[in-house]
């Protein structure tokens, strides 16, 4: 009689016990929180004076003891050289900062590159990421031609390291830079989905592993090419999601949120302090003047052409007075 009470009773307790283990399994499969956010306006093009100001706010952020830092990059790239270095230093942050690139609209060009360089990548709906392939200026060219695989070759291999550190799909974010890259998408005998370059593929032996620890025997392709030869990979936001670039969901299962807002809460501890940093007036107006620069430096590359070509005349002059103007702006910076 006693001993029916006894069993319930341990059944009861026992069940009680497993109450915060499932409970703490289910908080290890949510996204962690943070205590100090950090946004960032990364706005424009880019080149010495925004990498000089990023450069300084990771190194503010290390000090401060921020341990989310969000870039809000709206832009369409910039120099080569300012986008690495920008990207270089995103991902030698230490762990213990999380870096996201919000992206509500667009990142192209070498603000693709600096996005491939955050721990994580969240998009707005409408939003753009890629087309990253280095060009240089051509006058005679409608002022744009690529820049060849001499410099696609160590880019590509850049992005592949920022791929590599952060997860991203590789193949895919070599074909930002490259448009000779095919990419398919390969299926493992688990069912989990990989993207291999094409070419890559076809010459690769059955006994290959294109995907580690699985031959090439093993995988199937599924549908046609993600990406063709001759397609430079630009994509949309839903796109990104379903490539494997985005990884947090929002509130009713959503991949994108609804607002700014509504990814800092997301990304915040209850009291967590966040920050909003902008650029100072000296910075802006900096900035705004080295845009006024590099018009005014065209316009002396094109009077130099014209010179050449027809001799000396009004583009001469014009080009003239935008070089002393090119010089002051440079002398007030």
């Amino acid at each position: 009689v006693v001993i029916r009470p006894l069993l319930a009773l341990l059944l009861l307790l026992t069940a009680a016990a497993s109450l915060p283990v499932a409970a703490a399994a289910e908080s290890e499969d949510a996204p962690p929180r943070y205590a100090h956010v950090r946004v960032l306006d990364f706005e424009g093009s880019i080149g010495a004076l925004l990498a000089a100001y990023v450069g300084r706010q990771l190194e503010a952020a290390k000090t401060d003891g921020v341990d989310c830092l969000v870039l809000r990059i709206e832009s369409p790239g910039g120099t080569v050289l300012h986008s690495m270095k920008i990207g270089d230093a995103l991902v030698e942050l230490p762990s213990s900062i999380h870096v996201v690139a919000w992206i509500p609209s667009e990142a192209y060009s070498g603000a693709a590159f600096v996005a491939l360089g955050c721990d994580e990548i969240v998009m707005g709906p409408h939003a753009h990421l890629g087309d990253a392939q280095p060009g240089t200026m051509d006058p005679t060219n409608g002022g744009w031609k690529k820049a060849g695989e001499k410099m696609e070759s160590p880019l590509r291999a850049k992005v592949r390291g920022y791929a590599q550190a952060n997860g991203y799909p590789v193949a895919l974010c070599e074909a930002m830079v490259s448009e000779h890259i095919e990419v398919l998408r390969v299926r493992d005998p688990a069912g989990q989905d990989h993207f291999v370059a094409g070419e890559a593929y076809r010459n690769a032996d059955d006994r290959a592993e294109l995907v580690p620890g699985v031959d090439k025997a093993q995988l199937v392709q599924v549908g046609s090419p993600v990406v063709s030869e001759g397609e430079l990979l630009t994509l949309t936001s839903e796109e990104a999601a379903d490539l494997g670039f985005l990884a947090r969901t929002f509130e009713g299962g959503q991949r994108f949120p609804a607002s700014e807002s509504a990814l800092l809460d997301d990304l915040s501890a209850d009291g967590a302090r966040v920050d909003d940093i902008g650029l100072t007036f000296s910075e802006s107006a900096s900035r705004r003047l080295l845009q006024i620069a590099g018009i005014l430096s065209a316009i002396v590359a094109l009077g130099l052409i014209v010179t050449m070509w027809q001799g000396v005349g009004t583009m001469t002059i014009v080009g003239a007075i935008a070089l002393v103007l090119t010089i002051l702006i440079l002398s007030l910076i």
